[in-house]
This record gives C-alpha cells, sequence and structure tokens, in this order.
C-alpha cells in the first residue's frame, strides 16, 4: 500500500541526488510521523472512568441490605481498636466485567481500620454487576462506608 504511492516512490525510493540535501531532513520527518503515529494513538486510548451513569453498579446478591450484612460479616473490628469508632469511605472503580479495582480510602480513622476496609473491599471482587451507560458495560466510581462501631 504504501509502495503504491507516488509520494513516497519519490521520496523514499528515488535516489537522492548529491545537489538536492533539503529532502533528507523532510523526508526523516515523514518516515518518523508515518511511524510513530500508531504508536501515538495507542498511547491516548485511555478507558473513560465514570462517576455518574444511567445504571449504577448493583451488588449481585441483593441490594444496599445485603451489601451492608457482606460487610459486617466479613468485617472484623480488632478489640483493641474498640475506642475508635466510625465510618471509613473507601472508592473504588467497579469494572466493566463487575470486579472491585483502584480501592482507595477517602475518609479513615486510623491506619488499621482503614487497612482492615481496604481487605473488605478486595473481598467484593466479581460480586457487582457492571453500570451500564448506552447500553454497555462501563467502570464506574463507587463510594462505600465500611463502619465500625460496637454494639
Amino acid at each position: 500500500m504504501l509502495l503504491s504511492c507516488p509520494l513516497f516512490r519519490k521520496l523514499v525510493l528515488t535516489p537522492l541526488s548529491a545537489t538536492c540535501t533539503t529532502r533528507k531532513p523532510l523526508l526523516l520527518l515523514a518516515l518518523l510521523w508515518l511511524l510513530a503515529g500508531p504508536v501515538f494513538a495507542q498511547a491516548q486510548a485511555t478507558p473513560t472512568m465514570y462517576t455518574y451513569v444511567e445504571q449504577t453498579p448493583t451488588y449481585r446478591h441483593g441490594r444496599s441490605a445485603a451489601l451492608a450484612q457482606f460487610v459486617e460479616r466479613n468485617r472484623k473490628f480488632p478489640r483493641e481498636q474498640w475506642k475508635t469508632q466510625g465510618q471509613v469511605f473507601v472508592r473504588f472503580i467497579v469494572t466493566e466485567t463487575g470486579g472491585v479495582s483502584d480501592a482507595e480510602v477517602t475518609k479513615g480513622l486510623n491506619p488499621i481500620l482503614d487497612a482492615e476496609a481496604l481487605r473488605v473491599i478486595q473481598l467484593l471482587d466479581g460480586q457487582f454487576l457492571p453500570g451500564r451507560q448506552n447500553g454497555r458495560a462501563v467502570p464506574v466510581y463507587y463510594t462505600l462506608a465500611v463502619p465500625f462501631v460496637t454494639k
């Protein structure tokens, strides 16, 4: 395809004469542009992360009450941390397949409880129905509060 282009044949395949040295920089620039075009196009193709979508991600085993039960059952509240009570807010991405990625604490209590909240969120990997925008599954930011209170 490229060999059939007359400009390419004129610049590349035709031997350069000794008197025509201005073509060399143009030739190099043209070749770099042709070769680097696909590389730059791939580097710029990053997926869009959504905050709001038409259909939000949902927990596979029920709505918010089932999700709260899962967190309550799997959360470990160390006895030495009982004096510290509150909620740890964790933000993560629900991927197109329903997985969990890039979990981070946005509002924490202390390092021990923050790490426990992140551990519980990682247990949710694959437990979501993905969010949908325009009928297709998309990655969506999701924030969940993990409570640490004594009863």
